[in-house]
């Protein structure tokens, strides 16, 4: 276990879960969300601290975040607060931590292992630095359940990054970025060395960081960049448009990855950041609560998650029942089909 030093502040999302409630991907529910602003506060807070580390767990392994807790997009969870918008004193949203973090008046390292995905990556994003190991895949796959990242990682993507990574991140909807790939792109700042822990690395950083000047801070924030020309020449409206001619057309299943590229494209066609955070939440909001397409996808998504959840339950009861050749099974047809499994089940020990 690493030494940690006093004047690091580690925050571990894994901590946000309340006991009760099961939490193996990090989702960032309301509880989390609570839990990651006091805890922030109370660092940015506290003269002792000098930097913060944001990690996954506290022992560095497993995933950092798989996102938003996608239930809440059904609005039917009571004390989740907005997706978008947020009382004051109550529920905070990704919008306000990542705001938070990006505001920090201390630098915040963010410690990247296993999945870092959709929100997740979006509270990456808004921290000043990035480092990773090797189990790092991120992404952000909001486009496959019909809608578009919702917590500024379309306009601080293609900051970083730029336009061409930032369009085959979003638009795709890719989940498989790796350390080397988030390096290569300027994703992150560094990776752990050989058999190093992520948390030693991020100590380092943290360590460093807190030995630069203040100022320093601002040109780590990407709310104060604008977004880079591409490598190659190409014009950043001139990828958009290239990208869109690949695109399904909205009334035929696009619509969502139709409004990734215009969020991506108003991350440099409008004068400012904000400009760009409200044209995001714009089409964020108007693919959740009146996209039909939208929310196809996501009762696919959830249809899914719970077919897979139940027969993962069933396999040690009704399941192993029928491998032994007891329980009730009833073939429906008495076609040659029909009739050819009944007496396969026949042959198989099943019988009235």
């Amino acid at each position: 276990m690493a030494n940690i030093p006093s004047s690091v502040a580690i925050i571990a999302i894994s901590n946000g879960t309340p006991p009760a409630k099961p939490n193996p991907v990090n989702a960032l529910s309301a509880p989390v969300r609570s839990f990651l602003q006091s805890s922030l506060r109370n660092a940015l807070q506290d003269p002792s601290i000098a930097s913060i580390i944001l990690i996954g767990r506290p022992d560095g392994k497993g995933v950092f975040s798989a996102g938003a807790d996608i239930k809440e997009f059904s609005g039917n969870n009571s004390g989740s607060g907005g997706v978008t918008t947020s009382e004051p004193g109550g529920v905070p949203t990704l919008n306000d931590l990542a705001h938070l973090m990006e505001g920090s008046s201390k630098p915040i390292i963010a410690a990247l292992t296993g999945a870092c995905l959709g929100g997740g990556m979006e509270l990456a994003l808004a921290a000043q630095y990035r480092v990773a190991d090797d189990t790092l895949k991120y992404g952000l796959p909001e486009v496959k359940i019909g809608l578009i990242p919702g917590a500024g990682g379309t306009q601080r993507l293609p900051r970083l990054c730029g336009v061409r990574h930032a369009l085959d991140v979003i638009v795709r909807g890719r989940i498989n970025g790796s350390a080397q790939e988030g390096l290569k792109f300027g994703f992150l700042d560094g990776v752990v060395s050989k058999k190093e822990p992520v948390l030693e690395c991020a100590l380092r950083w943290a360590n460093w960081a807190s030995s630069l000047p203040p100022i320093t801070l601002e040109s780590r924030r990407l709310c104060c960049r604008s977004v880079p020309r591409d490598a190659e020449g190409i014009e950043n409206g001139d990828m958009c448009d290239f990208a869109l001619q690949s695109l399904p057309p909205k009334g035929k299943g696009g619509e969502s990855a139709n409004a990734c590229l215009e969020a991506v494209r108003a991350s440099f066609g409008l004068s400012s950041f904000d400009d760009g955070m409200e044209a995001e939440k714009s089409l964020f909001n108007d693919l959740l609560y009146h996209s039909l397409q939208g929310r196809a996808y996501r009762h696919v998504f959830f249809s899914e998650r719970t077919s897979t959840s139940s027969s993962t339950s069933r396999k040690n009861t009704a399941g192993n029942q029928l491998v032994k050749g007891r329980g009730t099974i009833g073939v429906i047809g008495a076609g040659t089909m029909g009739r050819g499994i009944a007496i396969s089940f026949l042959r198989a020990g099943f019988g009235p």
